[in-house]
Parts: structure tokens; C-alpha cells; sequence
């Protein structure tokens, strides 16, 4: 007799740097679930726009050093664990949103809301990049000179 039951698929779908999706849910769940528990918070209680920048970039900061430090990965991996997470939260947001406010306008925040939280979350990300690769180059022992200093010697140089 044939079998026909499905056969069990061992493809997994990678995503950046040959990564699981799994791996990038394990990074992010924990740090949304908190964000967006916050941010519903801060929208009952009517507190300004800033706090909600401020949490998302403290969050996004916590993705960075979680992808860097503790799991020793690469940009990529940061920058797109932190894009994942940041359409993740602008669209619940903007659903949590669209239903506790009533305003129909509010439905165009399905689409802007989890693009600015992208790429404020690869913005910093790449910031926390910068930092590190400009740290690094000022430490290296073969590098005495730091990245900027050179950076001013050679405009120096061109003057």
C-alpha cells in the first residue's frame, strides 16, 4: 500500500547570514512581548511620544548587544533581528491602536508604523556597529592611530 501521509519537510527557511527564522524568534520575543506591554501602558495613560521613542531604542540596544555579545554574530544578524522585531511591534502597535482609539485614520498606521520601527531598529543597530567597529580599530595594536584621527590626517593631507 502507498503511504500517503505528508512527509515531514526538513527545509527551513534562512533568512539572513543563512540563519533560521527560529533563531531570529528566540532573540525577539522576550523584548517585544515587553515593549509592547509597555507602550500599551504608556497609550492608556496618555504619556508623550518620547517615552515611546526612548523604549524603543533602549529595546532595540538590548537586540544589539544580545546578537553581538552574547551570541557572537554578525551585523546582519543584528540588523535583521532588529528590523523583524520593529515591524513586529509598529504592527501591533498600530492594530492595538486602531482598536482603542477608534479613528479610522489610524489605519494607515498598519503600513507606516512597522516601517519607521524597521528602520529605527536598523538605524540603531548600525549605530551600535559603528561604535564597536570604531573601538575596535582604536585598540588594535597594529592600528595606533584611531579610525577618526586617520580620518583626519588624510583630510589634512589633502588640504
Amino acid at each position: 500500500m502507498r503511504d500517503y501521509r505528508p512527509k515531514e519537510s526538513k527545509r527551513t527557511t534562512q533568512i539572513a547570514g543563512g540563519k533560521d527564522f527560529n533563531y531570529y524568534l528566540g532573540i525577539i520575543v522576550l523584548p517585544v512581548i515587553v515593549v509592547v506591554i509597555a507602550e500599551i501602558i504608556l497609550n492608556i495613560f496618555a504619556v508623550p511620544v518620547y517615552f515611546f521613542w526612548l523604549i524603543d531604542i533602549v529595546s532595540f540596544i538590548y537586540v544589539g548587544w544580545a546578537v553581538y555579545w552574547k551570541r557572537k554574530d554578525s551585523f546582519r544578524e543584528a540588523g535583521t533581528a532588529a528590523v523583524m522585531m520593529g515591524v513586529l511591534i509598529g504592527l501591533l502597535m498600530a492594530v492595538f491602536r486602531l482598536i482603542y482609539f477608534h479613528k479610522l485614520y489610524l489605519i494607515f498606521n498598519l503600513i507606516a508604523e512597522p516601517i519607521r520601527s524597521g528602520l529605527l531598529g536598523l538605524l540603531v543597530v548600525w549605530l551600535i556597529h559603528l561604535v564597536i567597529s570604531l573601538s575596535k580599530n582604536s585598540k588594535s595594536p597594529k592600528n595606533k592611530d584611531s579610525y577618526l584621527s586617520s580620518l583626519v590626517k588624510r583630510i589634512d593631507h589633502k588640504k
